[in-house]
């Protein structure tokens, strides 16, 4: 819970950042993303559920509301 409250109050700002500006004239931007998701950390560590999902997940969002499109992203 604490995690993803965590995660939550991270993404809205970066998010709110993203977004373009309705008054701002539009310029020439590319955006990129490397989105790392890996359930396996390594020997003595916790094997993780959704962390390959999750990131996935997110790099929906960078592609819907970032505009960052999947030609530019690494997931």
């Amino acid at each position: 819970m604490t995690r993803s409250l965590l995660f939550s109050l991270l993404l809205v700002p970066a998010l709110a950042a993203a977004a373009p500006s309705a008054s701002a004239p539009q310029a020439s931007v590319r955006r990129f993303a490397l989105l790392v998701g890996v359930n396996d950390g390594g020997e003595g560590r916790a094997r993780l559920r959704y962390a390959v999902t999750d990131a996935r997940s997110f790099g929906d969002v960078l592609e819907e509301l970032g505009g960052c499109s999947r030609r530019t992203s690494c997931c």
